[in-house]
């Protein structure tokens, strides 16, 4: 039972080195690109193959250590992992939009992101950053509770 939260703390490190390299390797729109497709598509591919797992790892640990619980306890961890989401949309649709008024439109041909594909070298921050990073973590918590209250033992007192 010791190795699953020790692969939990590992995983954690490595997905946020992972997406510390995202952010590093991902073009800022100070500066062109010098032709050479995404830099940041090789950390996006490991950040992913490690968070993947993480958040699964997550939702199997906090179903485990919260069925035991009190209903109480689950409930006010389902609220606080709501707000965590809830903070981590908006902050995430604000840090989108502020980065869409510094690279322009898809449609403007004046722009860094015209004929870009969705995921490019400037917009991997997009998909890979601390919003999405702890909303995702607050997610699986969410589920892995939830599912304790719907499958573990009724414990109301």
């Amino acid at each position: 039972m010791r190795q699953k939260p020790i692969a939990l703390v590992i995983l954690l490190a490595l997905s946020a080195l992972f997406f510390y390299g995202v952010d590093l390797f991902t073009m800022d729109g100070t500066r062109h690109s010098s032709g050479n497709g995404n830099p940041g598509l090789i950390a996006v591919a490991l950040a992913s193959s490690v968070y993947i797992p993480l958040l699964l790892l997550t939702v199997t640990l906090s179903y485990t250590r919260f069925r035991q619980r009190k209903a109480a306890i689950r409930w006010l961890i389902v609220l606080f992992s709501c707000c965590i989401v809830s903070t981590s949309i908006y902050g995430e649709i604000h840090f989108i939009n502020q980065q869409l008024n510094i690279l322009g439109d898809w449609d403007d041909p004046e722009s860094k992101l015209y004929r870009f594909s969705l995921l490019n070298q400037y917009t991997n921050t997009f998909f890979f950053n601390g919003y999405t990073f702890v909303g995702g973590l607050a997610f699986a918590l969410w589920v892995g509770v939830l599912l304790s209250l719907r499958f573990g033992p009724k414990r109301s007192e």
